[in-house]
């Protein structure tokens, strides 16, 4: 398995996806989190990634 430090990805979502699978964003980026690598959003209006962590779970826009 490759060392996770060379790991990319972006996962995309919206919110009405994830209801109807039963989960929500908070979900998903606490999900990540346990993954232990450093994420970020790209921030739909900005279009810069904002650094997210256990500490901010999710970002409102």
């Amino acid at each position: 398995m490759p060392d996770k430090l060379d790991w990319r990805m972006i996962v995309e979502f919206t919110p009405f996806s994830l209801g109807t699978q039963g989960s929500t964003g908070t979900a998903l980026l606490s999900l990540l989190a346990q993954l232990e690598l450093p994420f970020a959003i790209i921030h739909p209006v900005e279009h810069r990634l904002v650094p997210c962590g256990e500490t901010r779970p999710a970002l409102v826009f």
